[in-house]
């Protein structure tokens, strides 16, 4: 009886065994879904910064993870589709890329939970109820310190003593009037008087010559949007052709030719985003994640920009820069 009961024990394992191995293998692959109203050139910095988080966390790409893309090109009306695309797609987890990306996203789910990699005003713009207490299905990253449009301000003045007319680029969306009140509540403490230059969408950039013209404005502030970053180059060459200093919310208006830039550094909030999408696939609720905001701005200054503009930048400033391009 004994011989009997082993056998049937070793029989049963013997069986089962396959079944365990195919449990195993048959693991959940997590999917995440990346939304963006960036092209898809300008997306591969967000994914590549994510990856590089997540990596760090234990998951592969093609392994443990998947990714699916969705990414609108300039064109806002798009990104609420895209959203739904996603969903169908049976995502886990979506890492929006911006306000607008943000705001689309959580317009189009309450229940798959949205992390936001670099959002400008999540609370101003109703993403979040508060940067502790999200509630909801939102969290994340957002991309802006506090009064960083009036550091950006000062840091104009500092660069340009006699700047009084700042021109603030800038679109029609929730995150940028919300920038714009900051921008003239500080101009009002500096003095300044802010002359705002809203560019139509889809973007052609045939107004923005003649609006600076018009607004004879003396120094342009710049305002961070995924629609707008591809057209850096020609924004930043159209604001040169007019002599105008500037300051911009990216490092990379600045390497296209933009005389500074003064902003957190977006790979590294990406990066960071990672961290909640480690957090939410094992179990975490998006709303009792409080949101994060960036630790450290970088100041980085084009002195080849400068010299265009016949600008002398003041030696206290250029030692204060983290990246000076010659």
């Amino acid at each position: 009886m004994r011989l009997i009961g082993l056998a049937v024990i070793f029989a049963v394992s013997f069986i089962l065994a396959p079944l365990g191995g195919e449990a195993q293998q048959a693991e959940k692959v997590a999917r995440l879904g990346f939304l963006g109203l960036f092209t898809p050139e300008l997306a591969a910095r967000t994914v590549a910064a994510v990856r590089d988080g997540l990596g760090e966390l234990g998951w592969r790409e093609g392994q443990n993870i998947n990714f699916v893309q969705r990414y609108a090109s300039g064109k806002r009306d798009r990104l609420g589709p895209l959203a739904v695309e996603l969903i169908q797609q049976k995502v886990d987890v979506i890492v929006a890329a911006g306000t607008d990306a943000s705001l689309a996203a959580k317009g189009a789910t309450s229940t798959i939970p949205v992390v936001m990699a670099g959002a400008a005003d999540p609370v101003g713009t109703g993403l979040v109820a508060s940067l502790a207490h999200p509630g909801e299905n939102v969290t994340g990253m957002s991309l802006l310190m506090s009064d960083v449009i009036g550091k950006q301000l000062q840091l104009l003045r500092e660069a340009t003593p006699r700047v009084s007319r700042i021109g603030v680029i800038s679109l029609s969306t929730p995150g940028h009037d919300s920038q714009l009140k900051e921008a003239e509540a500080t101009a009002r403490r500096l003095g300044l008087k802010i002359e705002r230059i809203v560019l139509r969408e889809p973007l052609t950039l045939n107004d923005l010559a003649p609006e600076l013209r018009r607004s004879r404005v003396d120094a342009v502030l710049g305002l961070p949007n995924p629609a707008v970053d591809d057209a850096r180059a020609r924004i930043v060459e159209i604001v040169n052709a007019h002599r105008l200093p500037s300051v911009f919310g990216l490092t990379y208006w600045a390497e296209a030719g933009g005389l500074m830039s003064y902003s957190a550094n977006l790979y590294a909030v990406q990066r960071r985003a990672a961290m909640f999408v480690d957090k939410i696939l094992k179990g975490a609720k998006p709303g009792d994640l409080p949101v994060e905001q960036p630790t450290k701005l970088e100041l980085v200054i084009n002195l080849k920009t400068a010299k265009t503009l016949g600008l002398t930048i003041p030696q206290t400033l250029l030692q204060r820069a983290d990246q000076v391009i010659q």
